[in-house]
């Protein structure tokens, strides 16, 4: 198998050979492609190739002074990878650099391909630059369904990804929607939303949103620490439900926070703070 450095060195020939917008030099890259029995080197090759062919195209893949028969070839290539692309941008066994080039071959292939693959790569399991990168392969789609799927897999989506999407989201009308309807349905809470994202969203001009927007994303009020935190203080005499909690806990929390062994890295360990009375934790 390739090293990182070869790797690295084989995307970037992709790129340079896109660069150089050469119907033979393209012709015959594909063609070893299409011969090559190395797959993550191949890989390497292909992705630099359809990044560098769809820069500034936004996965058109279809520069005016190229071949259009050549440009196919390489349309028709990324097709038939796109299933190794998927098994490879899911193995964990797979270099890094590797798996986030599968991604990006992924962004390039139909949407109806890699839809499933992408969205299967979202989830707290996943490197951190792996969820990263499938997200973006899904939003540089531009296609609905991508979005409509993205939304309704929020509650499963990690607190980055959340982050990253809604980000994206607060930028694109298109997206702004989707997001909007998740307000509308209570599963999103406009709190949720850090300060940044809720004045983009204030922002926006478009007339169709504007009136939705005021209605679910109040002007955010100045808090202080001690505030918010006299706020919460009537939550201290509610009675818990210790396996409602667990499930919350395990869904929302051990992203991030390890207990006993079990869960994230990310946050500090949570495995003595039970020990603790419920005023100084909150």
């Amino acid at each position: 198998a390739p090293t990182v450095a070869q790797n690295d060195f084989l995307e970037k020939v992709g790129q340079l050979v896109a660069a150089r917008h050469s119907d033979s030099e393209l012709a015959e890259a594909v063609a070893r492609l299409r011969g090559s029995s190395e797959q993550p080197g191949s890989l390497m090759l292909l992705a630099g190739l359809a990044d560098g062919m769809a820069r500034g195209k936004r996965n058109s893949l279809v520069p005016e002074n190229l071949n259009s028969t050549k440009v196919e070839n390489l349309r028709r290539l990324l097709d038939e990878q796109a299933e190794k692309a998927a098994a490879l941008a899911a193995s964990p066994q797979a270099p890094l650099l590797v798996r986030l080039a599968a991604v990006r071959v992924l962004a390039h292939a139909p949407v109806n391909q890699t839809r499933t693959p992408l969205l299967g790569l979202l989830t707290s399991a996943q490197a951190p630059e792996v969820q990263a990168s499938a997200l973006r392969a899904l939003l540089e789609h531009d296609d609905t369904g991508n979005v409509a799927a993205l939304f309704a897999k929020w509650s499963e989506l990690s607190p980055s990804v959340r982050r990253q999407l809604v980000n994206a989201a607060v930028g694109s009308n298109k997206l702004v929607g989707a997001l909007l309807g998740l307000l509308e349905t209570g599963s999103l809470r406009a709190d949720e939303l850090d300060a940044s994202a809720r004045q983009r969203l204030r922002q926006n001009q478009n007339v169709e949103l504007k009136d939705r927007i005021a209605k679910l994303v109040p002007m955010a009020r100045t808090l202080s620490r001690n505030d918010v935190v006299a706020d919460y203080q009537p939550s201290l005499q509610l009675s818990g439900q210790r396996p409602h909690g667990a499930v919350l806990f395990a869904k929302t929390c051990l992203v991030c926070h390890a207990v006993q062994g079990q869960g994230g890295r990310v946050g500090p360990d949570l495995s003595g703070v039970a020990t603790r009375p419920k005023d100084v934790l909150l």
